[in-house]
């Protein structure tokens, strides 16, 4: 399943119960959940994270 797929069926509790996935929203949850041991499936961003201070901050890896 593509990532951008996965994301829209996440925004259902069905979703994500079945899949034990979910979807985090906003640079300092994202900050946090990168800091923890939980295993990362993807992420997405838009071109206005680099336009923010923190946003700027954070590491690119680009993996298409």
């Amino acid at each position: 399943m593509r990532l951008l797929t996965l994301a829209r069926d996440l925004t259902r509790r069905k979703a994500r119960d079945r899949s034990g996935l979910f979807v985090a929203e906003g640079i300092r949850l994202v900050e946090e959940l990168l800091a923890s041991a939980l295993h990362v499936t993807g992420v997405l961003t838009c071109d206005l994270i680099d336009r923010t201070p923190r946003g700027a901050e954070e590491p690119r890896q680009t993996r298409l």
